[in-house]
């Protein structure tokens, strides 16, 4: 068993937190109140505890305005399955954590910011884990919508998740505007002037559509890339997959997508930049099944592109929610032999370190490096089961962010690796 210090050290500093209140959400609100009055009683900091079932009743979705939240389905391997979801004016100090849930919106929202997932205006942080995001389907005039949009937020994680662009124009959902429609294919992700880190996660832009299909005619049918950075951004990859659609049937005019676009915005200014450890990029091919017509980066001039490309990806993930007594694993992902640590944090920031190849996620005051030791796994994966800790009276529910650290055994470097959330429950 892995030294229960994992757990404890955060339990021995918890005299300075608020209690966290949990509430548990029915989908069918049985009982229970349902998701979208479950946020809006909730105070910050507090945990919602979803049922596994479907939430898509809330057409409109749900959005978190101005508070740290966490979602959390509870549990049993079932994702529960959410329309929209937006997350804005999160302030600093305070952290939205989405973990487990699939969205999967229903219907496309009538700007471009349309995206299963939109986060806006946050100054602090956003983490999502474990999740699914299939971006909305075209209306006819837009394209297929991103599986995540992010936008003038300062400090976005997403780790262990699936990013999905939404589908190009078909005959049911054409608009025509002047004899014209977009059968482009949805990006996994968008992301315009913000910081965001991602680990561990696959971005799979939409396959273009057939611009002489349905009631309009399209001028262009690109595919989806895997993810577009436009603006000021900062991003990095990390032990990613990323690929960009196919180019759309019977459009010669148009091209696959990219597997890493980044792209300057009407209106926007300053220098957009990526890095990228680890990853595996795909660019979308043509639709005659050629040569793959979008590229694995396109970038403009002034883009700042960092490829580490001969580091290894470091992860962690640790099994959440847990109630107390309960057995989960915390896995630590890279090298044999490495020299494995982690960090934690109740907060979350941005800093990156290009010697470490990385971003440091845990805000201040964060407690670590604790180090577990050397790495034994022969593939690099080293699962460390724990039994979670007993919490002291009066608390609900915890809740705190880790990040893992590692001594490359090669070169004695410092990596800073990716990052996960826990949540411990009152049993």
């Amino acid at each position: 068993m892995i030294k229960r210090a994992l757990i404890a050290i955060a339990l021995f500093s918890l005299t300075a937190r608020v209690l966290a209140d949990v509430i548990v959400v029915d989908p069918a609100g049985v009982g229970e109140p349902a998701l979208e009055a479950a946020i809006a009683a909730a105070a910050d900091g507090d945990i919602l505890l979803l049922q596994p079932g479907d939430y898509l009743t809330d057409a409109d979705g749900v959005v978190i305005d101005g508070k740290g939240l966490v979602l959390i389905a509870d549990g049993g391997g079932t994702r529960p399955v959410l329309d929209f979801v937006g997350v804005q004016n999160v302030p600093a100090g305070s952290t939205v954590v989405i973990r487990g849930v699939e969205l999967r919106a229903s219907g496309f929202f009538p700007f471009t910011s349309s995206a299963a997932l939109r986060v806006l205006d946050c100054d602090g942080a956003v983490w999502v884990e474990d999740s699914v995001l299939v971006g909305p389907p075209s209306a006819g005039t837009l394209g297929g919508a991103p599986g995540l949009f992010v936008y003038n937020s300062a400090n976005v994680t997403i780790a262990h998740s699936t990013m999905l662009g939404g589908e190009p124009e078909t005959a049911a959902n054409c608009t025509m505007v002047f004899g014209l429609a977009d059968n482009a294919g949805g990006d996994g992700a968008v992301v315009r002037d913000s910081q965001v880190s991602l680990h561990g996660c696959m971005l799979l832009g939409h396959d273009g559509g057939d611009p002489l299909r349905g009631l309009c005619v399209g001028h262009y049918a690109d595919g989806g890339s895997g993810i577009q950075i436009e603006g000021s951004s900062m991003v990095l990859l990390a032990g990613s997959t990323l690929a960009g659609g196919v180019e759309g049937f019977n459009a010669l005019s148009s091209t696959g997508g990219d597997a890493v676009r980044i792209t300057g915005v009407a209106g926007l200014t300053g220098i957009g930049t990526a890095w990228l450890v680890d990853n595996i990029l795909s660019p979308g091919p043509s639709f005659i099944g050629g040569p793959p017509t979008g590229e694995e980066i396109d970038a403009t001039p002034d883009s700042i592109v960092a490829d580490f490309a001969t580091i290894t990806a470091r992860d962690m993930a640790i099994s959440a929610p847990l109630r107390e007594g309960e057995i989960g694993t915390l896995t630590f992902t890279g090298k044999q032999a490495d020299l494995v640590g982690y960090f934690w944090s109740f907060t979350s920031d941005f800093l990156p370190f290009a010697g470490k190849a990385g971003v440091f996620a845990m805000g201040s005051p964060f407690q670590g490096a604790f180090v577990v030791g050397n790495n034994p796994a022969a593939d690099g994966v080293w699962n460390l089961p724990f039994i979670a800790p007993v919490l002291p009276p009066g608390f609900d529910g915890l809740s705190f962010l880790l990040q893992m650290a590692a001594q490359d055994v090669d070169d004695s470097s410092i990596v800073i690796g990716g990052v996960t959330s826990f949540v411990l429950l009152d049993a």
